[in-house]
């Protein structure tokens, strides 16, 4: 059986494949920071702060993904693509819920 490399693993990657990878990488990317957040008492360095914008943009980008490969290229993918949208919708909402907060 031949290997794929990783071009060729990344182009045969499906819409939702990358959104849920997306939602993935946010997620833990929150976890991480809440735990330093908590850990610190609520002050995080500059760069942590970073990686929290980054997180927002990950789970944004998550969520741009599935509505792009369902009504631009209408492609029908497994699992749904509103299961894209949820997830990486919640995550989008909580963090910002926590910038509001300042955390």
């Amino acid at each position: 059986m031949k290997r794929k490399n990783l071009r060729e693993l990344l182009g045969s990657l499906t819409y939702m494949q990358a959104s849920l990878g997306l939602a993935a990488l946010s997620l833990i990317l929150f976890l991480v920071l809440f735990v330093q957040s908590v850990a610190s008492g609520g002050g995080l360095p500059a760069w942590e702060g970073l990686l929290g914008i980054a997180g927002l943009l990950f789970s944004l980008t998550g969520f741009l993904v599935p509505l792009y490969g369902r009504f631009v290229v209408k492609s029908k993918d497994r699992p749904d693509y509103r299961l894209g949208l949820l997830l990486n919708g919640v995550l989008f909402l909580v963090y910002v819920f926590f910038y509001f907060l300042g955390v």
